[in-house]
């Protein structure tokens, strides 16, 4: 964020939001616009999104699958997203770590839709997969400089980072097995609950436990 955003500039926020996107943001000075996604489905207000940007709008931040909601944006709604964002320039800031625990719809990343490349900036940490808590930047190295400005608490060790190297090159059937047993751990899950008289299970389907 503070390679991207200069103070003042705008970036719109959906609530509820993870809460360190909010201390980022505040951090590098910019303006936070939050649209409210409603239960139960939390679909995107996309005219309420179309009248909140303006010119003084830097960037959009996605998270999909979401949280703390769980829902997963609509291929519709991220084309209206990447429509609005090409048109005005906008940048998409796009969260997707938790991508592998789609169950029962494919995740689409926004960085599958035409014309949008040029307007991303994306974030993937390896220990949403796996254990550890390791970044990387698998997209253009072109803006290193503004990289370079970006802030870290966390470092690793060597042997970590050549362990985090051979995950990003695991083959997609490590993750279709390790998907089949958290499904079948989130079915439990799921039978336990209609147990206690939880009935609704929906893709935005949020627990908090007290």
């Amino acid at each position: 964020m503070l390679g991207l955003i200069k103070p003042g500039e705008e970036v719109i926020l959906f609530a509820p939001y993870y809460d360190s996107y909010l201390a980022t943001l505040s951090m590098a000075g910019a303006k936070v616009r939050c649209i409210t996604l409603h239960p139960p489905h939390f679909s995107v207000p996309i005219e309420e999104l179309k009248s909140t940007v303006s010119q003084e709008t830097r960037a959009i931040f996605i998270n999909t699958p979401h949280n703390p909601t769980g829902k997963m944006f609509t291929p519709e709604e991220l084309n209206a997203i990447a429509t609005l964002c090409i048109r005005n320039d906008v940048l998409v800031f796009f969260d997707e770590v938790y991508d592998k625990w789609a169950y029962d719809i494919d995740h689409v990343s926004i960085a599958s839709l035409p014309g949008i490349y040029d307007e991303l900036i994306g974030e993937d940490i390896l220990f949403k997969r796996m254990e550890d808590w390791i970044g990387h930047n698998p997209y253009s190295l072109d803006m290193g400089s503004a990289i370079g400005t970006c802030f870290s608490h966390f470092y690793f060790h060597h042997s970590m980072q050549w362990a985090a190297a051979a995950a990003l090159r695991a083959p997609d059937s490590y993750f279709v097995e390790l998907k089949r047993d958290y499904m079948e751990n989130r079915d439990i899950l799921v039978e336990g609950l209609k147990d206690v008289e939880i009935q609704e299970m929906t893709m935005g389907m949020n627990l908090t436990l007290k």
